[in-house]
């Protein structure tokens, strides 16, 4: 007994045999009772494996039901049972999909001897830009010259920015990018590209989420300084009142995904110092870099760059900070051993643009050691504490700014009202740090709620 084949199956069929180049059979013709009913879900099955993850997996289906018209009783037979291994090989390489999203990526490399997307620098920059490459498919390496990623960013302390967040939502805040565009185009003072500005603001918000989907509650937001309105995102504090640092929290969380959820597609190279990029005409086509032994070693693969801070490059020849500011060049530093612009001065040759050198923030306010006032790198007192109510004095104890303006203009009021610590000019300039109880529970230090004064100065941001 036959049935005729419906037109929108046929359609089907005759593409599937197309696209895996399998010799015409029936595909146009009448099919028997036995093959049509299950015809029309390995068809389905087919093109879902094909598509979906672009593998011939379909065609072990397809091979088993395309053949020629009224076949044999054992050939149906025969057929069928193919048929029914072949849907069993299908479901569980669905299924392994599924679960295991880095069979795809690793299946669908174009090179199993190399990354084809090369990330240079393991802050946060670094690792959100390998954790979306690879959730599009690409295999990353990442090249970190400390012996573990996260740089600045493990260190940072305040919280992170978005206009009309979930969180702000919840608070009943209202914000929006807009807003988060305008104070930051004033704290630019005419330098920021109004473009660059939108793009930044417009994608705050996204940014908070992915963060937050890593299971990193940035809830608790609350106004610093520069901003109009309540959008710095902070983890709250633990049950026994701990704080949570933001900036080593995020990396931990990143780098933990990192190692155990997508490292069959992400090679980390630490110890390894990036010396240049590899062009092909004027295109980038990988990057060579140091291992720790020593030995130079070329990678090919769409290069990102997320690293270059150069806040403590002081002492080199070719200090950057000596070249483009050279009043802030004696300034201490929060910054680790690790911010000396190692690509800038790589690629110094290759043509790129640099814009807004001389353009490095100073941060007013960190802690100072008594016993080593003259240290230069120094323990950041961050923007939170201000945030959180603590207010700066200058020697005679007046209040003389407002401790939420913008960091420049704090700045510049510690050094017109305040003096060098102990009158000595070589060492920074100090000023005093009253804080309540709120600002103390930042600090780890639980105590009386006000009446402690710790002495603070200048840093590189």
């Amino acid at each position: 007994m036959k049935f005729e084949l419906s037109s929108e199956l046929k359609t089907e069929a005759s593409n599937i045999r197309t696209l895996f180049n399998i010799p015409t059979g029936c595909v146009n013709g009448n099919w028997p009772i036995p093959i049509l009913g299950r015809l029309s879900v390995h068809l389905q099955l087919a093109r879902y494996v094909k598509f979906r993850y672009r593998h011939a997996v379909a065609c072990v289906v397809l091979q088993a039901y395309l053949m020629p018209a009224m076949p044999s009783r054992g050939t149906i037979r025969l057929a069928f049972i193919a048929a029914v291994l072949a849907t069993i090989c299908v479901i569980l390489i669905i299924v392994a999909f599924s679960f295991f999203p880095q069979i795809e990526t690793m299946l669908s490399s174009e090179s199993s001897d190399g990354a084809n997307v090369i990330v240079v620098g393991g802050g946060l920059a670094g690792l959100s830009a390998t954790v979306e490459a690879v959730q599009h498919g690409a295999r990353v390496t990442i090249i970190e010259k400390e012996a573990s990623v996260g740089g600045n960013s493990a260190k940072a302390t305040s919280g992170m920015n978005g206009a009309g967040t979930a969180a702000q939502q919840s608070l009943d805040i209202k914000d929006s990018p807009e807003f988060l565009a305008s104070d930051t185009m004033k704290s630019g003072s005419g330098l920021s590209k109004a473009q660059l500005v939108s793009i930044l603001a417009t994608n705050s918000a996204n940014a908070v989420e992915f963060i937050t989907s890593f299971e990193v509650g940035l809830t608790n937001v609350v106004q610093l300084g520069g901003h109009s309105i309540p959008r710095t995102h902070r983890i709250p504090p633990t049950k026994e009142g701990k704080p949570v640092p933001v900036g080593f929290t995020i990396i931990s969380t990143l780098k933990k995904y990192v190692e155990n959820n997508i490292s069959g597609s992400v090679q980390v190279l630490t110890n390894s110092v990036f010396r240049n990029l590899l062009w092909d005409g004027d295109r980038v086509v990988g990057v060579v870099y140091k291992a720790k032994d020593g030995s130079e070693h070329e990678l090919r693969g769409n290069v990102i760059l997320t690293a270059g801070g150069f806040a403590n490059d002081r002492t080199a020849s070719d200090s950057l900070l000596a070249k483009y500011v050279p009043h802030l060049s004696k300034l201490p530093t929060t910054n680790g051993v690790w911010a000396t612009g190692d690509i800038i001065k790589a690629t110094a040759d290759d043509g790129l643009s640099l814009v807004d050198m001389d353009q490095v923030q100073v941060h007013p306010t960190g802690f100072i050691e008594p016993s080593r006032p003259d240290a230069e790198t120094k323990f950041l007192a961050p923007e939170a504490l201000r945030g959180c109510g603590a207010i700066l004095l200058d020697p005679s104890g007046r209040r003389f700014v407002n401790e939420l303006d913008r960091r420049d203009h704090v700045t510049n009021a510690i050094f017109d009202h305040c003096s060098h610590y102990n009158n000595d000019s070589d060492l920074p300039v100090t000023s005093v740090m009253l804080m309540n109880e709120q600002v103390l529970h930042i600090l780890c230090l639980r105590c009386a709620i006000i009446c402690i004064s710790v002495l603070f100065f200048f840093v590189i941001c």
